[in-house]
């Protein structure tokens, strides 16, 4: 769990899902953003990561009274890979 407390302006990336144990691919995660306002047009993923079979997307929760995120938002599966 990643707990981050900003007055004003926040920039943050967060990367999951990568390759897991054997070549599979790994969860993607979960995230969940409590504030006030979000804004801005970055990226909120957690998309599964790729490998011989792929890992499942995780889950992204926004909890704001105004939410004017202009960005992506993706929780997709990883990519699986025929043997």
């Amino acid at each position: 769990m990643i707990d981050i407390n900003a007055i004003k302006n926040l920039n943050v990336m967060l990367k999951f899902g990568k390759a897991g144990n054997k070549g599979e691919g790994g969860q993607g995660g979960s995230i969940l953003i409590v504030s006030e306002e979000i804004k801005g047009d970055g990226q909120v993923t957690t998309d599964g990561g790729n490998g011989i079979r792929g890992g499942k997307g995780g889950s992204v929760n926004i909890i704001a009274q105004k939410n004017n995120l202009r960005g992506k938002i993706s929780a997709r599966g990883g990519e699986g890979k025929s043997e």
